[in-house]
């Protein structure tokens, strides 16, 4: 349900196949995708990349990086934005459907006090008001009740009297700490999210009102982790710890 991945400032995506639920906990039997983003450095850096193309359709990503206390404390900002007029006429009113309007944000702080320890917020948002992908019907007309009903006028056009909606707000927050005991490392990792969702759908895809769905869900994920690693240079190394996991749905 919460997906924050268009954002710039990415390092690396790692495709990992098999069961990962050592590491990344629940849901991963068959392998997870991992986007590791760009940490925070001792340089003065930024980035912006555009994109146009038809439609009104506009994509930005723009990113800095900014070094408050070399090799102490530094921080990285990336802001994106995603915009495009919808390309599906809706007979029913005239409107366009199938558009998008995306705001993304990131903010990652890294703090290292000392040599022995490591500690990174990460703080993430996303707001998404977009008429989703369309259900179109292959004919021109459908028999319903004995009478035929116009349900498009051609390619990319339908006729709907309530059309496919997702309202998305995403908030995430994210505390890493590490410290070195001796050869071992101590980390834990604490996390929230929450996300809020509204979407509307027409499941008859009919002008008339039959079949429709409206719905509200909310949905919040806290975890914490505490976990120690053994050196790795012996003939055997392990990881041990303890997970806790608590989520609420509301809808």
């Amino acid at each position: 349900m919460a997906v924050n991945a268009d954002l710039g400032g990415i390092e690396r995506v790692e495709v990992l196949r098999g069961p990962q639920g050592t590491l990344f906990g629940k849901n991963t039997i068959a392998g997870a995708i991992n986007i590791v983003t760009q940490k925070p450095g001792n340089e003065l850096e930024g980035e912006v990349e555009v994109e146009l193309g038809n439609l009104d359709y506009s994509q930005v990503r723009a990113s800095v990086n900014v070094p408050i206390i070399d090799d102490v404390l530094a921080a990285r900002l990336s802001l994106g934005t995603r915009r495009r007029d919808g390309y599906v006429t809706n007979l029913f009113n005239g409107d366009d459907y199938a558009d998008i309007d995306q705001l993304t944000g990131r903010l990652l702080v890294s703090y290292t006090p000392s040599d022995a320890t490591r500690v990174s917020l990460s703080v993430d948002a996303l707001e998404s008001d977009s008429l989703a992908q369309p259900v179109q019907f292959l004919t021109d007309t459908v028999p319903v009740g004995g009478v035929d009903v116009v349900v498009s006028d051609g390619p990319q056009s339908l006729n709907q009297n309530r059309l496919r909606k997702d309202e998305t707000r995403d908030l995430g927050l994210g505390l890493t700490i590490e410290h070195d005991l001796g050869d071992y490392t101590l980390t834990s990792v604490t996390s929230y999210r929450k996300t809020e969702a509204d979407t509307q759908d027409d499941f008859d895809r009919l002008p008339q009102a039959r079949q429709e769905s409206l719905s509200d869900v909310s949905q919040r994920v806290v975890t914490q982790e505490l976990r120690i690693s053994s050196p790795a240079d012996g003939w055997y190394d392990y990881v041990a710890g303890l997970y806790f996991f608590d989520q609420k749905n509301d809808a």
